[in-house]
């Protein structure tokens, strides 16, 4: 909310923070967040250009972009609140845009994340939806104005990839995700790799709270595989022994859209009720095992980036992670052994300070200079 109570925020529209994530698109850096389109930074200086709303073809423009690994075809999302909510799914090919035929959605909600699959963008609509009055009126921010209402199910939501066809609704229970891991078609049913919530009830309290809450594990995501059978519509679903608090997955960028057996992601222990996370996990989907690296007592590690070696296997590769170290009040840069996860890590890039606990991010073999 702006400072000045409800006259200061009444019949304006939040401002574009673009503070999420950051991605590369043909040579440009852009920083993302759902409220807005992005910002053009300069890649050397991370200097702002400005807003890159592509001739005006962006609105909102989620921080979850997905890159097919074989056209190299950017796909990404806005939803946008009015007297209708929409979703506009957008295709960027070689830096020209492509809005997708918008898809209406039966209520106001907010949604962060989506996979992309060979013939598919992929959306699970959990029922947290926006009050939107109070919010018009000034009366609350865009957050305060999220109320979970688990009588209404999660909506499945398949668009085309070409935008061609209808989309298609498929009903479940009612769960809440921020983040997916992967998807992909196979077989004629559809495989969701996610980070499931029960509900909106402890994540968006902890997250409101972020600098004084304790961090309850109870409530909080498990990486769980959803396989939608395509004909049917049944969803089935299946967890792993991987602790709790599961967060932040990620996949070799080469598997986006594909079969994949490896991902990596945020976790503690199944004995902890409370605290950030402190240990980086590897799971293999094949054999069902999990492989963990302890950042403990005092290390608090973000959000994991895999950066593959060339012409390598799927796992084949380097987990960069910023640490925070809460003894030393700084933050280090840490490469682990995507095949041995477990191991002592191949580098540990020590800075003079601490980082801000951050969100996303991305990673380029490119140099700027």
């Amino acid at each position: 909310m702006r400072p000045g109570g409800v006259l200061a925020n009444a019949l304006r529209q939040p401002a574009n923070v673009s503070n999420t994530s950051v991605v590369m698109e043909s040579g440009r850096l852009l920083s993302l967040w759902e409220g807005g389109p992005p910002y053009e930074l300069d890649p050397a200086t991370l200097e702002t250009r400005g807003v890159a709303d592509f001739g005006g073809v962006l609105k909102a423009f989620s921080a979850h972009p997905k890159i097919d690994p074989d056209s190299g075809e950017l796909f990404n999302f806005g939803v946008d609140y009015g007297p209708k909510t929409t979703l506009t799914p957008y295709r960027i090919a070689r830096g020209a845009v492509t809005r997708l035929p918008p898809v209406t959605l039966p209520y106001p909600l907010m949604n962060h994340d989506f996979v992309l699959t060979k013939s598919h963008l992929v959306f699970c609509l959990g029922p947290i939806l926006v009050r939107s009055l109070p919010m018009i009126l000034g009366f609350s921010s865009f957050d305060g104005a999220l109320h979970w209402e688990g009588g209404k199910p999660t909506l499945i939501l398949l668009v085309p990839r070409d935008g061609r066809g209808s989309p298609r609704f498929i009903e479940t229970g009612a769960f809440f995700q921020f983040h997916f891991a992967n998807g992909y078609e196979e077989d004629g049913a559809l495989v969701l790799d996610l980070m499931r919530y029960p509900d909106y009830l402890t994540i968006g309290p902890t997250l409101r709270d972020y600098w004084k809450s304790e961090w309850p594990a109870r409530g909080m995501a498990t990486l769980t595989r959803l396989t939608v059978d395509l004909s049917t519509g049944k969803v089935e679903s299946r967890t792993w022994d991987t602790g709790q608090a599961n967060e932040f997955p990620s996949i070799n960028p080469a598997c986006v859209g594909k079969r994949h057996r490896y991902a990596y992601f945020l976790c503690s222990p199944a004995d902890r009720p409370r605290g950030l996370q402190q240990q980086l996990a590897k799971v293999d989907f094949q054999t069902a095992t999990v492989t963990r690296h302890e950042f403990g007592p005092d290390g608090y590690p973000g959000e994991p980036y895999f950066i593959a070696t060339p012409g390598g296997a799927e796992d084949d590769g380097v987990v960069v992670t910023l640490v925070f170290d809460a003894k030393h009040q700084r933050t280090d840069v840490v490469g682990l052994d995507a095949r041995d996860l477990a191991a002592k890590p191949l580098f540990v890039a020590r800075l003079k300070h601490h980082l801000p606990f951050m969100l996303h991010g991305t990673f380029t073999p490119r140099l700027f200079n």
